[in-house]
């Protein structure tokens, strides 16, 4: 990429953040706002430095990203088999099939109290929160990934009589990556939501309980800053997935660039 488009993508990637921030200072600063329904964006600047220096910030984002990778880790290994599995064999996807489809459209938020009454209040209900909401996604993008694949490769595979696992490998993975990838972006991001709004009812440490703490003292600014702090996280956990993906599929960076 030449330094001059590196240089128009930085400016185009900060001129809405900035121009937000512009506004968002010029109606909070005049004193016509009441500072706890918005207060200004210097306030909430300043409480971001204030948990970064007194260690508050680390302590709460770093159970929250340990949460996240965690769950985030089992929901993508088992959406990525059982999709997998699911798409190749016709009998898992008639067996299995349907019940993933039927479990779908339950959001996944809408399992944190039967969570509660299973694994009670503790790492284990917010880890299934997570894996739930990692899970389906991309056991989805999997499962339509293998369904898509040109059925003149599958032909070839039974003539050259490939072992299944050298047909897996070498031609199902390769043509599912694009499906996987997707999965595996928007499995991040319902992840990510999934333990904030779990930490909110059901934590004493992360993100959530901070803005839950901050909230019932009325400390608006702390709640914008933990927000601020969550989209940061997201996005960059999102840019190394984009990175892996380019990494793995480089001819898509190429059309992206086109």
């Amino acid at each position: 990429m030449k330094v001059g488009a590196m240089l128009k993508n930085i400016l185009m990637f900060f001129s809405v953040p900035l121009a937000v921030i512009f506004i968002w200072a010029f109606f909070t600063m005049n004193g016509k706002i009441n500072p706890i329904l918005l207060p200004t964006p210097w306030d909430v600047f300043y409480q971001i430095y204030a948990m970064a220096i007194g260690g508050d910030l680390w302590l709460h984002v770093g159970t929250s990203l340990r949460r996240v990778l965690m769950g985030y880790a089992l929901g993508a290994c088992a959406g990525i088999t059982l999709g997998l599995l699911i798409g190749i064999f016709p009998i898992l996807d008639e067996l299995l099939g349907s019940v993933f489809l039927l479990l779908r459209p339950i959001p996944t938020l809408a399992w944190i109290p039967l969570s509660l009454l299973w694994f009670g209040i503790d790492e284990k209900s917010k880890l299934f929160i997570i894996f739930l909401g990692a899970f389906y996604p991309i056991l989805i993008h999997v499962w339509s990934g293998v369904r898509q694949i040109d059925l003149k490769y599958v032909e070839l595979a039974d003539v050259l009589t490939l072992p299944r696992f050298t047909f897996v490998r070498r031609i199902v993975i390769p043509h599912s990556l694009p499906y996987i990838m997707s999965g595996l972006k928007i499995g991040l991001g319902v992840a990510w939501t999934c333990i904030i709004s779990a930490e909110l009812t059901t934590a004493v440490v992360g993100i959530g309980f901070f803005m839950t703490q901050a909230r019932s003292m009325a400390h608006t600014d702390m709640v914008l800053a933990a927000m601020i702090i969550i989209g940061i996280i997201g996005n960059g956990i999102y840019v190394i997935l984009g990175l892996i993906e380019n990494r793995l599929m480089p001819w898509r960076k190429g059309i992206a660039n086109d």
